[in-house]
């Protein structure tokens, strides 16, 4: 399952886009401290909207809950949700 989560665009990006590592220290801190690794969403994309969404794998749920919880009361987060289940059509 992925742990979906949209940065504030002000906060995460600033002035320019950011690298691909340019997550901020207290949010990549946090998302390791509940074992997860957050990745650009949309890596090759030069656009500040899109370059603030992030996503990490879990096959856990209890942890991708407990991880959306926590990454919400970061500063600097707008938004965090479990991505639901894909579906057949």
């Amino acid at each position: 399952m992925q742990v979906m989560v949209k940065l504030s665009t002000r906060q995460a990006i600033g002035e320019s886009v950011p690298s691909q590592n340019a997550l901020p220290e207290a949010i990549r801190a946090r998302a390791q401290s509940l074992k997860l690794n957050l990745q650009r969403l949309h890596p090759n994309v030069n656009d500040r909207e899109l370059a603030s969404y992030y996503v990490a794998e879990t096959s856990d749920p209890s942890i991708a809950q407990a991880a959306v919880q926590s990454l919400l009361r970061e500063p600097g987060i707008d938004a965090a949700y479990v991505k639901p289940a894909d579906e057949m059509p």
